[in-house]
């Protein structure tokens, strides 16, 4: 698979970050699906939200929710 090198290099770092981790993952995404998701949230120890009827560009399928979701979440940590 041509990005698991760089995926494992990005795993192994946030594992030793130990500040909170809030994933936010669309359910429909091709590329990347929730069961990734849920495993890079289970890995690392991360709070996992799905984002529904959204797709791989979250920023474009849900921008304003998302949006607001990390404001909430940074505002409340």
């Amino acid at each position: 698979m041509p990005g698991a090198q760089a995926g494992q290099r990005v795993l192994d770092a946030m594992r030793s970050d130990s500040r909170p981790k809030l994933f936010l993952w669309a359910d429909c995404d091709p590329v990347l699906p929730l069961s990734v998701g849920e495993r890079f949230a289970s890995a690392l120890g991360g709070q996992l939200e799905v984002v529904e009827q959204a797709g791989h560009f979250l920023q474009e399928d849900a921008g304003e929710r998302i949006g607001r979701r990390i404001a909430d979440w940074l505002s409340s940590s």
